[in-house]
């Protein structure tokens, strides 16, 4: 079978797909990987379609406890999510289509309890890999004894701000920081890859040396940061989120700069421009898909656009129907052509988690 992380990791190892391109190289980037797809496909060893994704997110719910300022996908709302046996009947069919990894979110997955553990076995008895996503609000040992036993890619926990006002202010719950660094510490000491998760933004882009040290300690084996994407709440908030460009200019110096000095120790990451990735994304073969807590079925978070809807539809039918050749369907090139920068992701419609998302194939 055709090996698409092997092919991301040669990338990253030649270069050619570094953490977080420059701006000012991301152009020349996307002309080295397109001229490196086409020699791959001219010699058939690169396919145009997967016959089945590699790789799923599930959002498993909608509920959050937590009211984030940046939230991508406005977690901790009132819409309904689908059932628990819908949720078991679509990790049978992702078992059923082989897929490797599954990255689990919400909202706050752990807010499902036990349920969560029944849906990750399931996946897990197939040899699935995870990531979890969680805040660290409900981490407490009896959790960490029951995630202890699945294969993890990292669990990662969400951490804005490397002081307890900072994080507490942005996560809208105050003791919040408290629970976040203590549930990252126990990851760690329980020896479950830890990744801390931190998004740039005006009430924190101050302290992003503060925040580096702070991961260290906790035994983070890596850092992700970046500015907030364009969407959801982090849109209703721009204004009071925002951060000036000089200042964000600053926060990336000093992560490379740290970058070079943590070799070793701690890998630090900072999340891919939109822009780039929305380009990238059209020559690589559609290998993913994410499913809402209400069953939508879309192939990231980044793209207002689903393939269809677990209630009415398998999922192997709509990969079939749609889902291979999506990132090729003429409305999702057209919404990625009219994004020539991050700001237009502000006025280009719909925007994802604001507006609906449009139903292709």
């Amino acid at each position: 079978m055709f090996d698409f992380q092997q092919l991301v990791s040669d990338l990253s190892e030649d270069k050619l797909l570094p953490a977080v391109p420059r701006k000012g190289n991301q152009v020349e980037l996307l002309k080295m990987a397109e001229r490196y797809f086409e020699n791959m496909k001219k010699n058939k060893s690169y396919p145009r379609e997967l016959d089945n994704p590699i790789g799923c997110q599930l959002e498993v719910t909608h509920k959050c406890n937590l009211n984030c300022k940046q939230c991508y996908n406005m977690s901790n709302c009132q819409k309904p999510d689908i059932s628990f046996k819908t949720w078991m009947s679509v990790a049978k069919q992702l078992v059923d289509m082989n897929i490797f990894e599954c990255v689990v979110s919400g909202g706050e997955p752990l807010l499902m309890g036990d349920k969560l553990y029944k849906l990750m076995d399931v996946l897990h008895d197939s040899g699935i890999r995870f990531v979890l996503v969680t805040n660290g609000m409900l981490v407490n040992e009896r959790v960490i004894d029951k995630l202890n036993k699945y294969d993890y890619y990292w669990v990662q926990v969400s951490i804005d701000g490397s002081r307890p006002e900072i994080h507490d202010r942005i996560r809208g719950v105050k003791g919040s920081w408290k629970k976040a660094v203590n549930a990252a510490r126990m990851v760690s000491e329980a020896g479950m890859p830890l990744v801390v998760s931190h998004v740039i933004q005006r009430d924190n882009v101050d302290y992003i040396d503060e925040m580096i040290n702070t991961s260290y300690l906790l035994g983070a084996r890596r850092l992700i940061t970046g500015r907030f994407t364009f969407s959801g709440r982090a849109v209703v908030n721009k204004d009071e989120i925002d951060v000036e460009e000089k200042k964000l200019k600053n926060a990336f110096n000093i992560l490379e700069t740290r970058h070079r000095q943590y070799t070793g120790c701690m890998e630090i990451v900072a999340s891919t421009d939109p822009v780039f990735y929305l380009r990238y994304r059209v020559f690589e073969p559609c290998n993913l898909i994410l499913i809402r807590p209400n069953g939508d079925v879309k192939l990231d978070c980044v793209l207002p656009f689903k393939i269809g809807n677990v209630m009415k539809e398998s999922l192997s039918s709509m990969w079939n129907r749609i889902g291979k050749s999506a990132w090729r369907n003429e409305h999702v090139l057209k919404y990625i052509d009219s994004i020539k920068e991050e700001s237009d992701m502000l006025r280009v419609r719909p925007i994802p988690y604001i507006d609906d998302d449009i139903l292709i194939g």
